[in-house]
């Protein structure tokens, strides 16, 4: 399997991978473009700039170790808050505190110890868990942190440039 991986390293940084654009300069074809986005079929622009294949894909497979990471995280800090300093009756002896509690902040260990009811939303199927005002907008940033208690959103976008496409990624 290695000597796979490091053939096919071999023939792309050579340019020697069968691509479309290729089979026609070899002449083992006469259409350079590729059926899935009816563009020119390069190497590069498979594995890194076609908007409906590979990129797409690697894109979202980083967003879901990306939002795996952060909801692991969420969830260990829910686990380590502490529960209420102290409780809050009506004169009917209901209790009326809030489920979650905001630490004061000099004891905020981390962004998401301050309190536990972070939710994670991420722009893959599983993960649309927006808040009303981002879903009413129709744009969805790639992650999204967002806590009612705190009031705060936490927005994260995700760029996934090819290595000698680096410079043209960073332009916005």
């Amino acid at each position: 399997m290695a000597l796979l991986r490091l053939s096919f390293i071999i023939r792309h940084v050579y340019d020697l991978l069968p691509s479309n654009v290729n089979l026609v300069k070899w002449g083992q074809s006469e259409d350079p473009t590729w059926s899935l986005c009816k563009e020119k079929q390069t190497v590069e622009h498979v594995l890194s700039s076609c908007k409906t294949g590979r990129s797409t894909w690697q894109h979202n497979q980083v967003l879901k170790e990306l939002a795996e990471a952060v909801q692991f995280i969420t969830n260990r800090s829910k686990a380590k808050h502490p529960g209420p300093a102290a409780k809050f009756y009506a004169a009917g002896g209901k209790d009326i505190w809030l489920k979650t509690n905001i630490m004061p902040k000099s004891c905020k260990q981390n962004l998401l110890s301050a309190t536990d009811d972070w939710v994670c939303a991420a722009d893959l199927r599983q993960w649309k868990h927006y808040p009303e005002i981002i879903s009413k907008s129709g744009l969805r940033p790639d992650l999204m942190l967002h806590s009612q208690t705190a009031k705060e959103f936490l927005l994260i976008e995700l760029t996934m440039p090819h290595e000698n496409m680096i410079d043209e990624g960073r332009v916005y």
